[in-house]
């Protein structure tokens, strides 16, 4: 096992600095624990995203399910599960640079980074100076004390690894929406002094906070001082505009954007006191403020369309009329710009003029920081549009299954409102929000020409077959580096178990889960390539698929390379009579074994020097095809009815139905024929399946009981055996050495080949009973006609066996996390007896216990299936 925890960071830091989205990282981070470490330790602003993820509603089913968090990517309209436990039960607030404020019935405040699962906490509510007169239910505050959150600066410092006292976190809260403020580590919030009250938004820009309040007056407030922090006003709302429409406070490109949201509908009031009294303003002349008369300056040298707000009555814009039988909707938007006010005598220096396009620029609102990117920057938003979520809380009430239906982008250019989520996610308190990373124009870093050097020393670190199907995901340039590697260097952490197809929709169907050993996890991956086809594990990572089309193919589910072999009618034996093809799909093959891989990675096709071979047919015969090759060939074999195939050292093994072993070299196909080199086992059974499986260069015999009504194997297990009339096998030399026993102590031999296992007691068709080892050690007793001896194992020692409708295979226990050592995983294989249960095969799943013939079932769920029952993927 290669240690790759030591691989130097600047190598990953290097790989992440070209991952220049935010949506990547998550990907990145998953890989491993030493990734995680690396991606926590960067500071967080450096990594925007590629476009803001809708975060959607809190799952309202089992614990399990509530921890599941799905997020929307606007990029490929696909929504993927994160596990994020730290959100359940939490209203959350985007409170920008990546960072979620969040809220539950505890009333404890975090700061929750779902990237690094980073948690700081913060004073609770009741630590705010003004609460609500009387008492209010938990739940009522969880949803809706806090309207807006946005931070000063990252909370979190990542070169001292602890959380930043400079970082203020600035909150409208409470229903008079007052403005309060603290810092990481303090122990209440502060209370904000402000010449009114009813504020809607926050922005933070160029070390200040600039904030709206529902007349769209807008004040700023410097940071300098907790003890001076006060806002003071820099321009007066408006004429006209409306306390009934919902503000926002925008900085996009530099300038200051004003955006009233309408409503239409019979609760589309915005509730709170939004009709107050302005009080006087008290503070100095803005005029004064010559900081802030630079803040917003023009960065374009040509003079725009000037039209004043103060020309009409309302704030202008195009809106729908409201047509819906919600409780509200949103029918529209107008943008305003602050701008510099040149005329003579005017009382202030800045002014509002309407804004009839965002040009390249898309604003997000909602509950989350309102946030302007460039479209062409950020792939999958549209320029000139305004996206927005449902942040109407006080009112969810009135709808039937919560808020979070109110979701769409506004099109300034026509003022229609398009829903890029097609789904509906509801919730009376987590509804969706925008999770944004900051809104700075950045250019896409290029590093598809990161050298594949890197990515082979990293890859080559990864140990795991499984961690390779999460690099692979990371992007296109890293899939085709793991295309391009030699799939043997690539070992599996420890076998997964492909479940059986669901038999749900077309979408469902295209979803294969595979069951890890190692977490005991089950993960999910598009695998289109498998539906409607019976499986079978060839070795090596590869699959051998057949359909009712009777295409037989190679697939490796890593690279998803997939390779067409000839068809299921170019076997020589066929089914007497009119066979169906869902028969022929389920039960034609019964195993695969590759005698090297069948990609060529340098050429990049196929290897004419693979051989794959395969038992087929009623009568279990033996048949092999390359790739290129246009049928399978038949091969001489002295007997029939074979269990199973395993390759080593440049051969092919195999063993019948009565135990007895037959080899065969691949040099020649024109003399591709087995002949035996060990008899069977005095006393075995036919009535026992049975595997072959080559374990620390020993080759093992592995017996399989099954007790039950339906137990019975099929097929032609009590021919006559024919006469032996190849070569004496005593002049094999080469075979005589191929399983050189590395222990020189001598075991104990038995005639019978038996072993533990328990008494059937069980409903089922079937079900597995017990295992026997045997081992094949050379004969040394003079005048013994064979040079080989089967002698009965008791142990495994370190390794784990795993049998199936899989390649048969032995691991190292301490080498591979999840497998218990002396055991025998098994799945059910017993394909032509699922017609005889309930709801088809693949009950029958289990691991033996060598030391006490216990069978425990290391995967706790149920996947049955009449034809693509669980395989060991290895």
């Amino acid at each position: 096992m290669s240690k790759w925890a030591d691989l130097p960071h600047f190598i990953l830091y290097e790989i992440i600095c070209r991952l220049s989205f935010f949506d990547d990282v998550f990907i990145v981070g998953a890989v491993c624990k030493s990734w995680q470490s690396v991606v926590n330790s960067l500071e967080k602003p450096l990594l925007p995203p590629k476009c803001p993820w809708l975060m959607l509603a809190e799952r309202e089913r089992g614990n399990k399910e509530r921890q599941i968090r799905s997020f929307f990517k606007l990029s490929n309209t696909k929504t993927y599960n994160f596990k994020l436990p730290e959100l359940v039960g939490r209203k959350s607030y985007g409170a920008s640079l990546g960072w979620l404020l969040t809220i539950g019935t505890d009333l404890q405040i975090n700061l929750f980074h779902p990237l690094s699962k980073q948690l700081i906490a913060l004073p609770p509510q009741p630590t705010f100076c003004c609460q609500y007169d009387g008492k209010v239910e938990r739940m009522y505050l969880r949803k809706n004390f806090v309207s807006k959150c946005v931070l000063s600066r990252s909370p979190w410092n990542s070169i001292t690894h602890e959380y930043d006292r400079d970082c203020i976190i600035m909150t409208i809260y409470g229903d008079k929406k007052l403005l309060a403020f603290t810092r990481p580590g303090y122990k209440a919030w502060i209370d904000v002094k402000s010449p009114t009250r009813c504020y809607d938004d926050i922005a933070f820009y160029k070390g200040k906070f600039y904030v709206v309040d529902c007349h769209g007056e807008v004040f700023v407030c410097r940071t300098d001082d907790d003890q001076k922090l006060e806002f003071k006003v820099i321009v007066p709302h408006p004429k006209g505009t409306k306390g009934t429409t919902q503000k926002y406070i925008v900085i996009s490109s530099g300038a200051l954007l004003l955006v009233s949201r309408m409503r239409g509908g019979p609760f589309s009031y915005l509730g709170g006191d939004r009709n107050y009294e302005e009080n006087e303003f008290n503070n100095e002349d803005p005029k004064d403020d010559t900081e802030d008369e630079d803040a917003f300056e023009d960065e374009s040298e040509e003079e725009e369309e000037e039209e004043e707000v103060e020309e009409e009555e309302e704030g202008g814009g195009k809106e729908e009329e409201y047509i819906n039988d919600n409780a509200y909707l949103t029918i529209g938007f107008t943008v305003l710009k602050l701008k510099r006010c040149t005329q003579a005598g005017s009382k202030y220096r800045y002014k509002w003029v309407k804004v009839h396009s965002l040009g390249d620029q898309a604003l997000f609102v909602g509950d989350n920081s309102s946030v302007s990117l460039s479209a062409s920057s950020f792939n999958g938003c549209k320029a000139n549009c305004i996206y927005f979520t449902d942040d109407h809380k006080l009112n969810y009430a009135y709808t039937l299954e919560g808020g979070g239906y109110d979701i769409g982008a506004f099109r300034m250019e026509d003022g229609k409102i398009e829903h890029p989520y097609p789904g509906e996610s509801l919730s009376f308190f987590s509804t969706p929000l925008c999770l944004l990373q900051h809104n700075q124009p950045m250019k896409m870093s290029k590093w598809a020409d990161l050298p594949h050097f890197i990515l082979y020393e990293i890859i080559c670190r990864l140990s795991f077959f499984d961690d390779v199907f999460i690099v692979g995901a990371v992007c296109k340039s890293w899939q085709s580096v793991v295309n391009s590697l030699e799939k043997p260097l690539l070992p599996p952490k420890c076998p997964w178990l492909m479940l059986a197809e669901r038999e749900q929709g077309n979408k469902e169907r295209q979803i294969r889960s595979f069951f890890k050993l190692s977490d005991t996890k089950t993960y999910n991956f598009k695998l289109p390539e498998l539906v409607g086809r019976k499986s079978y594990g060839a070795s090596l990572g590869w699959l051998l698929t057949i359909g009712t089309d009777l295409q037989i193919n190679l697939f490796h589910p890593l690279s998803k390379q997939l390779i067409a072999l000839p068809p299921q009618p170019t076997f020589c034996c066929q089914y007497k009579g009119k066979v169906e093809r869902m028969y022929l799909r389920k039960n034609f093959v019964s195993k695969c074994v590759l005698s090297r891989s069948p990609w060529n990675s340098l050429t990049h096709a196929y290897d004419r020097d693979c051989i794959i071979m395969t038992i087929y047919g009623d009568k279990k015969l033996l048949a092999f095809t390359r790739p290129g090759y246009e049928a399978w060939i038949d091969i001489k074999s002295p007997t029939r009815c074979y269990d199973d195939i395993a390759f080593y050292k440049g051969k092919f093994y195999v063993v019948d139905c009565h135990g007895e072993v037959f080899v065969c070299r691949t040099d020649d196909d024109q003399k591709l024929e087995f002949k035996v080199i060990v008899p069977r086992p005095k006393g075995t059974k036919g009535t026992t399946q049975k595997y072959i499986v080559i374990s620390s260069g020993a080759l093992l015999l592995v017996s399989r009981m099954r007790g039950g009504p339906f137990s019975y194997l099929g097929g032609d297990r009590k021919y006559e055996e024919n006469e032996f009339n190849n070569e004496d096998s005593k002049d094999d030399t080469e075979d005589e050495d191929a399983f050189e026993d590395e222990s020189e102590e001598e075991e104990e031999e038995e005639e019978e080949g038996g072993g533990g296992g328990e008494e059937y007691i069980n409903d089922n068709a079937y079900l597995t009973i017990g295992f026997t080892v045997l081992r094949l050690k050379r004969c040394t007793q003079a005048g013994s006609k064979y040079r080989y001896k089967w002698v009965k194992v008791h142990s495994l020692g370190d390794q784990a066996l795993f049998v199936g409708d899989n390649s048969s295979v032995s691991l190292s226990a301490s080498s591979f996390n999840g497998c218990k050592a002396n055991c025998i995983y098994f799945t059910d294989d017993l394909k032509r007896n699922y017609a005889y249960t309930l709801e088809g095969g693949g009950y029958d799943i289990g691991a033996f216990r060598m030391e006490d013939g216990k069978i425990e079932h290391p995967y706790p769920g149920e996947s049955l299936s009449f034809f693509s029952t669980p395989l060991w993927y290895i």
